[in-house]
């Protein structure tokens, strides 16, 4: 694929020629008396291509240089969004769901057996390459110099760990129909725990049927692109409610519940043996959240694997207490 700055110039280069071209024509003994007589404007000539030389230079340059110093780019668009005070809302908006949904997705596949792990899902910062008004397109770039205690010398491993997650998200949208999440999805993220995280973080992104924009599309280098609708995030909550899973097992694991979104109805289970961590589903209320968090519990139920028969994703039916 033709890198988009080369292929900005080599259209800019064309359409300079056009240009010339035409000026050449109209002014010349030959052709002017005739083309001015058919067209009387110009203007209504040369107007196109010098529309086209200033998108180019407004709009489809920036995006392309955005592109091109970014992990990932998210596009904001809608009939609503245009204006100064629409545009403020929507970039605060992006800015909070990116800095929330990238920490929950690097805390599901950072591997790690203890707090260190949740800790580094939290040094890692993300930063905005820029921003593109109009339509919004607003680029991000993980910051590859973090360094978190315990993984000093595997940041850069890391590092490419947690672009690749939030990555991913582009991916979702491409499996989301009205009539549900096709199944093909546990092909193209074969993790299933990063697969439930990024079916979230897509629904989260997602516009409401209240929101000021109607899609948000996001980019990653490669041109990959996942588009987002209103649609979309009502069909991806209702399918987050039971876990995507590919093979289904029984089980019971061991290990420390020191964080739970109660809003998500999801728990990372750490410091089981043998494995590190397992992405949890349960439905259940702030009393019995209280009452399992920071304790080491079994959790019993329904799990799936990576393609290395890891488990990582479990909907868990019980939940017992064995050491406080």
């Amino acid at each position: 694929m033709a890198d988009p700055l080369e292929l900005i110039a080599w259209r800019e280069q064309a359409i300079q020629q056009q240009i010339t071209e035409w000026h050449k024509l109209i002014f010349s003994e030959a052709g002017s008396t005739a083309l001015i007589e058919a067209k009387t404007d110009q203007a209504a000539i040369l107007r196109p291509l010098f529309e086209k030389l200033r998108n180019l230079y407004t709009v489809e340059l920036p995006i392309a240089k955005l592109r091109e110093c970014s992990d990932i780019v998210i596009h904001v668009d809608g009939r609503d969004i245009h204006g100064e005070n629409p545009q403020l809302k929507a970039v605060n908006w992006l800015g909070k769901t990116v800095r929330s949904q990238f920490t929950k997705l690097a805390a599901a596949v950072i591997p790690g057996t203890d707090e260190k792990t949740v800790s580094a899902s939290k040094e890692a910062q993300w930063e905005i390459t820029g921003l593109v008004p109009g339509s919004i397109y607003m680029g991000f770039a993980l910051q590859r110099s973090f360094s978190a205690e315990g993984f000093e010398q595997g940041d850069r491993g890391m590092s490419d760990l947690i672009v690749d997650a939030a990555q991913s998200v582009s991916v979702v949208p491409q499996f989301v129909s009205d009539n549900g999440v096709n199944p093909a999805l546990t092909e193209a993220i074969t993790d299933p725990a990063l697969r439930d995280a990024a079916m979230m973080a897509a629904m989260h992104f997602a516009p409401t049927k209240t929101s000021q924009f109607d899609t948000v599309e996001i980019l990653v280098p490669g041109g990959a692109r996942g588009v987002l609708h209103s649609r979309q995030r009502t069909t991806l909550r209702h399918a987050l409610i039971q876990p995507m899973m590919r093979k289904k097992q029984s089980g019971s694991f061991v290990g420390e519940l020191n964080q739970i979104d109660l809003d998500a109805s999801r728990f990372q289970l750490r410091n089981v043996n043998g494995i590190g961590t397992i992405r949890c589903v349960m439905d259940f209320t702030p009393d019995h959240a209280r009452h399992w968090l920071g304790n080491k519990v079994m959790v019993t139920g329904v799990y799936d694997t990576d393609v290395s028969g890891r488990p990582r994703l479990m909907r868990v039916k019980s939940i017992e207490v064995i050491d406080r």
